[in-house]
């Protein structure tokens, strides 16, 4: 039976998804190169009657160089966080593949075969994103890309332009013309009586981020691919949202492993399904995974290559599925031959030529299959004699080029049911060891104590040299040593007590269909929230999803709920029981006092019944009070220059990405202020917000690292202004207070004056003070990372007041709707402004 693996289709939804978002970061970047050039180019005294060219304005010329720069810097920087994130996302789903299929197979943890397994190839990744494609980097491609942007710049400059016409109209004009190139050359040809002679760099752009971060998660998946030996190949399938009949319909089906599939073509939304093994395959013999391999492309492969080899041959690049797999279609009987040979020793070389008379008679027996079977015999006291007569007897001992055809197939069975009794001998010594493990009491899981004796009884395996039995009185021996080193820890008073179990999601893995992953869900949120979570939020959600649509929609929530911080809140529970081993000694003594009111009231929290929401934060408190007091790099800085309530996240995010992890926390008095901590986590998307659901703040760092590596400013101020949130609804509902609501009225008229009001040439009404700012950050010649940010804190604060909540063009801010949703999300951004500038 070959094991339950996950939904791959699900999984290419998520990515194409998150690929919409990256192509809404491309178009955020030409809305800024927008703003920027609109803004360059106000007071040349450019009035649209001939054609715009940057060279007739020199004074212009290092303006558009650096916004031409900062282009492919921002694209590029884009490119490789994308691609890492993708790597990422895929060697997580890589991870669950890998688990699920070892559990099937009864794979025991430990060892280097387990860990090669989870290699998550960083090499791989760096070799991706500097590897030359068509003679180019990703960098050079976006150097060319820029020159064209240029280009395309001064035609739609040339046909957006109108006299007397401000800055931040033009602007939004110019963002149109990018967008809508089929209008650009309509309208710049209308005016000017000539064809167009730019290209269409915002889709080229948003075609080069969307192919190489695609690329990114399938190449990360096939080189994780190539490291499990329980894949046989894969099948190739057609996504849903497949717009029309193309290259992707001709090419479907089942391929080698070896196949290196990075979509057929740019854009690609095929997803890709693993064949593993059985089980039965998987602790069979060479010879048996051998047969199971997939070694051939599809007939309809092969009949694409064969009716298109002109093209081939006349095409100057070739696309990456030729590219990369030019051993399944284009070299002759000779060349393979030569291919093969080049890849192997002259021994291997040798060896196969001995094996050719056995194997072209498909005896799936040869001379490594025999001795594999002698040393496992050995090892595990199997009787072969008969077998090893039969080859003594007719002098077959490492070659059979003498066989008769009846004398083959006598072999072939006797190898079959030899090799048949040493894997029930195996098997037998594998539910002897599971015994000894079964028998311990895991009401206490002392974490690294019950991984250690895992990993110890993993590695007693007899050998030729020491056979079963001589090994298996060290299972006894080995049980006596844990048993009493397990009584040793129980004498230890710890806390906190045992009062729930890790957290574990095997059943939400292993499920088989929708709804058993839902159920499974539900166990999960039923030890978080207690037995009833009728009126829990997320459940809700859930349940409402199954009645209207069904199982299948009820799972795609729950995901939703788990991926998006339901997850980490269930971590605590891990957590919480990591401090029962812990040595707790470490802890200052001036922290201890807060370590043990959080666990009190922990312990007097009756988790049992309500479950452990309640006390989320009090546990993760405590965590992270043991996490600061057993991190070198803190106790070499001084602990007593931290707050417990500073959150060891923001130290391995700073940590992660190549910063110092003490120079850029938050103030200790700032830390301090806080009455109850509150945890951070962090969850990929690009994003930094505090989370009212959860009562935490979640940071992107790997999303977020070129903005904080750029910016001393961001590097602080996104703590205080995130935490600045918490404060402000966790420690009085600021958001709520009169006083801090009537401010907000009182700027909001004082702001909004009729006189601050007028209409643009397009009827459109438009905001003095927004404009006045936007002169401002004109005024400022060296426009520094540190500069943007500030403008962008005072951008993001007055569209909080603007009635309209327009985007100021060139600065950061959120989205209208955000704003104009909810004046309660005004007065907390002002506040969280507020703290990030006090502080």
């Amino acid at each position: 039976m070959r094991p339950n693996i996950p939904n791959q289709k699900k999984a290419y939804d998520a990515l194409n998804r998150r690929l919409v978002n990256y192509v809404a970061q491309v178009q955020s970047i030409y809305d800024r190169i927008a703003s920027q050039v609109a803004t360059a180019i106000d007071g040349v005294g450019y009035d649209g009657s001939a054609e715009f060219l940057f060279g007739d304005y020199p004074e212009l010329k290092q303006t558009i160089n650096g916004i031409m720069t900062s282009y492919a810097a921002q694209m590029n920087n884009l490119i490789y966080a994308g691609t890492t994130n993708e790597w990422k996302e895929s060697n997580i789903m890589q991870d669950l593949l890998a688990r699920k299929v070892l559990r099937a197979y009864d794979f025991e943890k430990g060892g280097d075969k387990y860990n090669r397994y989870f290699q998550p190839n960083s090499d791989a990744l760096k070799a991706f994103q500097n590897r030359v494609d068509k003679g180019l980097s990703v960098s050079q491609k976006l150097w060319y890309q820029s020159q064209a942007l240029k280009k395309e710049l001064e035609h739609t400059i040339s046909t957006a332009i109108e006299r007397g016409q401000s800055a931040v109209v033009l602007s939004k004009r110019i963002s149109k013309y990018l967008l809508d190139y089929p209008s650009l050359k309509a309208d710049y040809t209308e005016k000017f009586g000539k064809a167009a002679t730019c290209a269409n760099c915002q889709y080229a752009s948003i075609r080069l981020a969307r192919t190489e971060i695609n690329m990114a998660y399938r190449k990360a998946e096939q080189t994780r691919w190539q490291q499990f030996d329980f894949i046989l190949g894969y099948e190739i399938k057609l996504s849903k949202r497949h717009p029309a009949p193309d290259i992707c319909d001709d090419l479907l089906g089942i391929y080698p492993k070896d196949f290196v599939f990075l979509g057929w073509h740019p854009n690609c939304m095929c997803y890709v399904v693993p064949i593993v093994m059985s089980d039965e395959e998987y602790y069979g013999s060479p010879s048996i995974q051998k047969s199971a391999m997939i070694s051939r492309t599809p007939k309809n492969f092969n009949d694409w290559v064969r009716n298109n080899r002109s093209r081939i041959g006349q095409a100057e690049t070739l696309p990456y599925f030729l590219k990369d797999n030019r051993k399944y279609w284009h070299l002759s009987v000779e060349d393979a031959a030569e291919y093969r040979h080049a890849d192997r020793d002259e021994k291997a070389i040798k060896l196969a030529w001995k094996n050719r008379d056995l194997l072209k008679y498909n005896i799936d027996v040869d001379n490594s299959d025999i001795a594999t079977l002698r040393r496992n015999a050995k090892a595990y006291e199997v009787d072969i004699s008969s077998f090893e007569k039969f080859l003594t007897t007719h002098q077959f001992k490492e070659s059979f080029g003498m066989l008769t055809d009846s004398e083959r197939s006598v072999l072939s069975d006797m190898f079959d049911k030899y090799d048949d009794k040493v894997r029930q001998a195996v098997e037998s010594f594998g539910r002897t060891k599971k015994s000894y493990l079964a028998k311990f009491d895991y009401s206490y899981d002392f974490g690294d104590w019950r991984d250690g004796i895992t990993n110890e009884f993993a590695n007693i395996t007899p050998t030729q040299f020491e056979p079963v039995s001589k090994i298996k009185p060290k299972l006894k021996a080995t049980y006596d040593e844990a048993r009493r080193e397990l009584q040793d820890l129980r004498s230890i008073p710890l806390k906190p007590k045992k009062l729930i179990d890790d957290f574990d999601d095997w059943e939400l893995e292993t499920a088989l269909d929708d709804q058993e992953a839902v159920m499974a869900g539900k166990k999960l949120m039923q030890n978080l929230y207690g037995p009833n979570i009728d009126n829990v939020n997320s459940w809700i959600r859930v349940e409402s999803a199954r009645i209207t649509e069904g199982w299948g929609k009820a799972y795609e929530v729950f995901l939703d709920e788990y991926h998006n911080g339901l997850k980490e809140v269930m971590e605590a529970a891990t957590h919480l029981n990591e401090l029962r081993t812990a040595d707790l000694s470490i802890i200052p003594t001036r922290w201890i006092p807060r370590f043990n009111d959080y666990i009190k009231t922990i312990e007097t929290a009756r988790i049992d019944v309500r479950g452990y929401e309640r006390v989320y934060r009090e546990i993760e408190g405590a965590y992270n009070i043991y996490k600061l007091s057993s991190d070198q790099d803190l106790i070499a800085y001084g602990l007593d220059k931290l707050s417990f309530n500073t959150p060891h996240t923001i130290v391995e995010g700073f940590r992660g990405i190549g910063l110092s992890p003490t120079k850029w926390l938050g103030k200790k008095e700032f830390y301090d202020s806080f009455d109850k901590f509150v945890p951070c986590i962090s969850l990929s998307g690009d994003k930094a917000y505090f989370w009212s659901k959860y009562n935490h703040v979640r940071i992107d760092f790997d999303g977020l690292k070129e903005r904080i590596l750029n910016s001393e400013w961001y590097r602080k101020g996104l703590q205080y202004h995130e935490y600045g949130h918490a404060k402000a609804a966790l420690q009085g509902n600021w958001e709520g207070n009169a006083d801090f609501k009537n401010l907000y009225k009182r700027f909001f008229a004082d702001y909004n004056k009729p006189e601050y009001r007028y209409v643009d040439g397009e009827g459109v009404s438009q905001w003095k003070i927004s404009d006045r700012l936007f002169e401002e950050l004109k005024l400022v010649k060296d426009k520094t990372y540190d500069v943007m940010e500030q403008f962008g804190k005072i951008s993001d604060t007055l569209q909080a007041i603007d009635k309209d909540h327009n985007w100021i063009q060139g600065m950061l801010g959120h989205e209208v709707d955000y704003f104009a949703s909810s004046s309660h999300n005004c007065l907390a951004e002002i506040i969280a402004h507020l703290s990030e500038n006090y502080w």
